[in-house]
């Protein structure tokens, strides 16, 4: 029985929680020059256990989930068309987790990095764009 634990707790190590891409429009994927990119900034620290690393994952877009159906598996970087967008956000580390919401006004062909930042027992999360290095958006309540 011991065995089986371990070997569980160390597959869910091993694997991921998150998909690597999700479109948030409809219709075909469109040129990059016409959508603006948002990723959650992640450490890839552990190169054997995964889950042990920690970054964020996007949550939600305008209200739209961003899992694979099953709940769990969220995007770590969507393509929007360009306008103000609403992200629910997940901050996760080695089972520990703090959730966020941030409004990022997107340009097209741009992209956008979430990051976050600890302290003590808080998670504060902004949004850069990534070709200027400026902070965009702010933080939403709804």
């Amino acid at each position: 029985m011991k065995h089986l634990l371990l070997l569980f707790v160390l597959a869910a190590s091993l694997s991921g929680c998150a998909t690597t891409n999700f479109q948030a429009y409809p219709g075909s994927v469109r040129p990059a020059s016409q959508v603006a990119i948002v990723y959650g900034v992640a450490s890839h620290e552990h190169k054997i256990l995964k889950g042990l690393d920690s970054g964020v994952a996007i949550i939600k877009v305008d209200g739209e989930e961003t899992s694979n159906g099953f709940g769990h598996n969220y995007a770590f970087q969507v393509t929007v068309l360009p306008g103000k967008h609403y992200f629910n956000v997940r901050w996760g580390h080695f089972g520990m987790q703090a959730n966020g919401k941030i409004w990022i006004p997107c340009e097209a062909g741009e992209t956008y990095a979430i990051h976050w930042r600890t302290d003590a027992y808080k998670v504060f999360f902004w949004a850069e764009d990534v070709r200027t290095g400026k902070v965009v958006g702010g933080v939403s309540d709804s």
